[in-house]
């Protein structure tokens, strides 16, 4: 017998799609800012890029209490990294 479970947490990165929707800021301006250096991204190899949480923090929006939820509202969902599943038998 298999046991699976999810632990969703509060993510420590979001998509660019998600920073979009949490900040109200357009993707132009949003790569434009990427592209400049004023916002940081961690890269994953040559497309996947996640914004730190702590950029909404360093730029002065307030981060959602419940992250995760807000996400979802938004239509956003939560990165498939900051879920992790664990199997036990």
């Amino acid at each position: 017998m298999s046991i699976t479970t999810t632990c969703v947490s509060a993510p420590t990165a979001i998509t660019v799609r998600a920073f979009c929707a949490l900040t109200m800021i357009s993707r132009d301006a949003v790569e434009r800012m990427i592209a400049r250096g004023d916002l940081k991204v961690i890269r994953f190899g040559n497309r996947l890029r996640r914004i730190p949480i702590t950029e909404l923090d360093r730029l002065g929006i307030p981060v959602p209490a419940d992250l995760p939820a807000t996400l979802e509202q938004l239509g956003v969902g939560i990165p498939a990294d900051a879920t992790s599943t664990k199997e036990g038998r």
